[in-house]
């Protein structure tokens, strides 16, 4: 009897330790997954904590969809490529006349399509327009843009407002050899800023790397209203060519009389393409060019002699060359001018059969930075000099000082 209850009592204690055993392996289980939750949670919030407003994560589904859509609509493009003949897609430079065949074809989704010279206008401006006026509401929108480059290439940047939260994905297409396209590059980030001017200018900031040790600009500026057909010509004409970025012929106050202020050395990279219809290869141009090359590319648009040139420029008489620098890192400063562009908004007919164009300056967050006019003589031939330019409500010494790349 004793033995009976002894092996019960044993039994019974082997039980309970079962149990205890059991209760706190489920016990320990329920730790171990809480701890695993935990951690995922807290990798989770670390991740999204180390977030980089310029450089945001793309659900990898999402990401494919979007490089799937614009493949598809630069695809619709690939007769009108195929007839431009390219024979490097590296190398190339489209008219515009190609570049908007091409632009009207993908403006048949309905999406704004813009050229990336700003030569024609936004086709379909009037979605981005409302696009805006959803986020000013803060409303919930998205909009596609079409950008066409120069290499007949395209960028596609969509905009999403989604809670108060305005984000650009931007896609990048090249050609390949064999006409066609593929993904070159795929960015999302945060915009810190977007505004709409009365005149129609679209103005972007976005998040960028500001511990980058290279001078990285997340600001760009879009022309979206239309313009006036006869302004549009004459900016594309005069103004275009030349610019604000690289020489200072709009940027200082000159004449007949006081064009020892242009540094003509410095103009030698913008006239060319006007005379040889393509732009310089920089990389193979020395630092001196022959006297014949230079003069034949800048004499065509100044009422000045080769005598005359030859003393204003950097020019060496034994030699026979007029010296040159190329443009790059070292002589491009980072100002107002850096991601400038313009607009032609008044033309005058002068009596001494010049004219005058009068010209808005768009910089970061100002569509009327300042103004100038630029007098321009016609010629027979079809050709132009510039005669003159004068600052307009802006003193000169206020902007930017230029520093001329080719000095003696």
């Amino acid at each position: 009897m004793e033995k009976k209850q002894t092996r019960g009592i044993i039994l019974c204690a082997f039980l309970f330790l079962i149990l205890c055993l059991g209760v706190g392996g489920c016990h320990n289980k329920r730790q171990v997954k809480q701890s695993q939750t935990m951690k995922k949670e807290k990798q989770a919030a670390q991740k999204k904590s180390k977030a980089k407003p310029y450089d945001l994560t793309i659900p990898a589904k999402e990401e494919k969809t979007y490089e799937k859509e614009c493949i598809e609509v630069m695809k619709s493009c690939s007769d009108l490529y195929r007839d431009c003949d390219v024979k490097n897609p590296d190398d190339t430079v489209l008219a515009d006349e190609q570049l908007t065949k091409m632009a009207k074809q993908i403006a048949k989704s309905k999406a704004p399509v813009y050229l990336y010279n700003g030569n024609i206008d936004m086709i379909n401006y009037q979605s981005l327009e409302q696009f805006i006026q959803s986020v000013e509401k803060n409303n919930n929108a998205i909009i596609h843009i079409y950008e066409l480059v120069q290499n007949g290439g395209m960028n596609r940047t969509t905009y999403c407002n989604k809670d108060g939260k305005l984000v650009s994905t931007m896609v990048c297409l090249a050609w390949d050899a064999n006409n066609k396209p593929y993904v070159t590059y795929v960015n999302r980030c945060e915009v810190k800023s977007i505004e709409y001017t009365k005149k129609g200018w679209l103005m972007v900031e976005n998040a960028v790397n500001e511990n980058c040790s290279e001078v990285v600009d997340g600001s760009f500026i879009i022309r979206v209203k239309p313009v006036k057909k006869e302004y549009r010509k004459a900016y594309n004409k005069y103004i275009a060519p030349i610019g604000y970025q690289g020489n200072n012929l709009f940027r200082v106050n000159w004449d007949k009389g006081s064009m020892k202020r242009i540094a003509f050395n410095d103009l030698y990279d913008f006239t060319y393409p006007l005379v040889h219809g393509k732009s310089l290869d920089a990389t193979n141009q020395k630092s001196r060019i022959k006297q014949k090359e230079f003069e034949q590319v800048i004499l065509p648009y100044f009422a000045i002699s080769a005598e005359s040139l030859r003393e204003l420029a950097h020019y060496d008489p034994k030699k026979k060359e007029y010296k040159w620098g190329r443009i790059g890192f070292g002589n491009q400063i980072p100002d107002i001018f850096y991601e400038a562009s313009s607009e032609v908004v008044g033309i005058k007919e002068n009596k001494d059969h010049t004219k005058s164009l009068t010209v808005d300056v768009v910089t970061e967050g100002d569509d009327i930075a300042f103004t100038h006019i630029v007098t321009i003589e016609d010629k027979e031939n079809g050709g132009w000099n510039y005669v003159g330019n004068r600052l307009v409500g802006v003193k000169e010494q206020d902007l930017p000082n230029y520093i001329p790349r080719t000095k003696k």
